[in-house]
């Protein structure tokens, strides 16, 4: 197999703390390429700002140098220094960032035109020392991408990508990046390469007389190995680092060889030493896990988790709910650490993913506000006051007590626009569709949730009655999951059970598609995007932003997309950075509200652009 590889090593990042790990990283996965792997030096890139600046220009080149050979089978991206969560993505920041908003990799850009870059197998590794956007002033940081945009010639191919630390609730990031900077270790490439050096026996299997590593036994292996080595480590203010794959390759793809692996399983090497230039040589393996194919549909990426039995094709919700919740009990619930513990007589306090987890679902799980409006259609809020409102196709007041506002749709509509300004200055603007009531809980200043109920005092809403209970549950369940950043589809015939659990019988949930439409685009199954697309538009008869840009429908468009859009931006935060890739220009003035958005899974402005999302919609270009 022809394979190349590309090492970024990043120590110097504007004003934040130096990172020297970041180059021992990419020194020390230049080295394996060359060495053990016996890549040729021409297709062994070593980027680093040991003399000169990391810019996404130089990266775009090595990438683009790359992909032109036009014979390279498998590229290996690896990236080590600062980043940052920015809206259920990860950026990596160059050297002139955050000062310079466009010094930083859009990652999730970046995998989405790798798909199409003519590369057979293209993994991205992710070693950053991971800060919350908003406490570095990192709002604005934009990013680009570093491969070719070749989506409208390119055959798709599979992308993995590895991280160091799961892209989740930015409220789970570390606040201070002094903090983060003083606990960053590298750790997570010296784990990662004693396996690709063939030092964790129970990853190796045999290949034409060699053994590999394969990248859906690897990403099991790391979600215990890391923890486990550092547990090892003195590392102030504990361990926060859980580390996450997504993974697209097939189950025969592998990301090493093995040349000289022993023919017999040796004996345990010893525990792995921090990665320094010193030492880079003489590190043993860390603990490791014996790995099996995930066949869940809801893949949590935590650790050892016992795995429940795939779903039925025609799964409804009862059974999905069933599905999900024993999954995300048995994340919380790890059997290796609970069995241990009970050993032990231990007892552990709540971790900081499992508290927003539980908080999440407690918030989004009870019911507030009403379940009808007069007019059939209307928004409700919790969590914060309303300010202000506006839409272009449609009368709306708010409430007196300023948490609810009816919505007097234009005859003959489905649905409109709505701006909602909140009491700190900050705004939103949601869908209102009819026979819907559109519901917002706002947590900690951030849009949390977004939920769509069936109006009680509708047809629709008194056909949905029975089920609405198990709807909401599940919707809650995922929607926490998703704010981990950990709904997931594994299997094409899980995402077709997933797709047929949430259309079968009426009663599609915009919410749920959404979700839903981001979990199967992550498994590259375009088909049932566009089944679940083409669905909501006839049961709803709206067009809901992230589903029709999924489906890939928004880039034939020659105007600026906005006829019959709901929302007129990408629902989710995350959509913002496939705009791009997906060569899509918003109308008017909406694509300044990149800069100002706030970091949270819906999409949700800043008060610095409130001004700009209100005149757009009175400019009379959006619907």
């Amino acid at each position: 197999m022809q394979r190349a590889l590309i090492a970024i090593g990043v120590k110097k990042t504007g004003g934040l703390p130096e990172l020297q790990a970041a180059l021992d990283g990419a020194q020390a996965m230049h080295d394996w390429a060359r060495g053990h792997q016996k890549i040729p030096a021409a297709r062994v890139k070593l980027i680093t700002d040991e003399k000169s600046r990391v810019t996404r220009e130089r990266l775009f080149d090595a990438v683009d140098t790359i992909a032109k050979l036009g014979y390279v089978e498998q590229l290996i991206v690896y990236f080590s220094g600062h980043g940052i969560n920015s809206g259920l993505h990860e950026q990596w920041l160059l050297s002139r960032a955050p000062e310079d908003p466009g010094a930083a990799v859009n990652l999730r850009g970046s995998h989405e035109l790798a798909r199409y870059a003519g590369i057979g197998h293209v993994v991205f590794i992710s070693d950053a020392c991971r800060t919350a956007a908003d406490t570095i002033q990192a709002q604005s940081v934009s990013g680009g991408e570093i491969f070719p945009n070749n989506r409208r010639q390119g055959q798709e191919k599979p992308v993995d990508q590895f991280f160091a630390t799961l892209v989740g609730d930015p409220a789970l990031e570390v606040k201070s990046v002094t903090d983060a900077a003083s606990r960053y270790r590298a750790a997570y490439t010296t784990v990662l390469l004693d396996a690709l050096h063939g030092r964790v026996p129970t990853l190796l299997e045999p290949q034409n007389g060699h053994a590999v590593v394969r990248p859906w036994p690897l990403k099991d292996h790391l979600g215990v190995a890391v923890p486990s080595f550092l547990s090892t480590l003195p590392m102030p203010g504990g361990i926060t680092q859980q580390p996450d794959a997504r993974v697209e390759s097939r189950p025969d793809a592998w990301i090493a060889m093995v040349l000289d692996a022993p023919a017999a399983v040796p004996s345990p090497a010893p525990a792995a030493k921090p990665l320094t230039r010193a030492t880079r040589a003489g590190r043993g393996r860390p603990a490791s896990l014996d790995s099996t194919h995930p066949d869940t549909i809801f893949d949590l990426g935590e650790d050892d988790l016992p795995k429940p039995s795939v779903l039925r094709a025609a799964a409804g919700p009862s059974d999905l709910l069933r599905d999900a919740s024993a999954q995300l009990q048995a994340a919380l619930e790890p059997q290796g650490t609970r069995q241990s513990e009970k050993r032990r007589g231990a007892t552990r306090s709540p971790t900081a993913r499992e508290s927003v987890l539980e908080h999440t679902l407690a918030r989004t799980g009870v019911v507030f506000g009403p379940d009808h409006f007069e007019t059939q259609c209307g928004i409700k809020v919790r969590g914060a006051a309303l300010a202000d409102t506006f839409s272009p196709h449609a009368t709306v007041s708010i409430g007196h007590l300023g948490d609810v506002i009816q919505v007097g749709l234009e005859q003959g509509r489905a649905a409109t626009n709505v701006f909602v300004k909140l009491a700190d200055g900050s705004a939103v603007v949601v869908p209102a569709l009819k026979d819907h009531i559109t519901s917002l809980t706002i947590d900690d200043g951030r849009l949390r949730d977004v939920a769509f109920e069936p109006s009680l005092n509708t047809a629709r809403g008194q056909a949905l009655l029975a089920r609405r209970g198990d709807n909401a549950r599940l919707r809650n369940i995922i929607a926490a999951a998703s704010s981990l950043g950990a709904f997931r589809v594994d299997a094409p015939a899980q995402g077709t059970a997933l797709l047929e659990g949430l259309t079968r019988a009426g009663g599609l949930d915009p919410a749920l598609s959404v979700y839903a439409a981001w979990a199967l685009h992550d498994r590259r199954m375009r088909a049932e995007i566009t089944k679940l697309h083409e669905q909501t538009a006839i049961e709803l008869g709206v067009r809901i932003f992230d589903l029709a840009m999924l489906a890939d429908t928004l880039a034939d468009e020659q105007d600026a997309p906005a006829t019959g859009l709901f929302p007129c931006v990408p629902f989710l935060t995350q959509g913002w950075s496939l705009l791009s890739a997906f060569d899509i220009t918003l109308r008017g003035r909406l694509p300044e509200l990149r800069a100002h958005l706030r970091p949270t899974l819906w999409t949700h402005i800043t008060p610095a652009g409130a001004g700009i999302l209100r005149d757009t919609l009175q400019s009379g270009l959006i619907d």
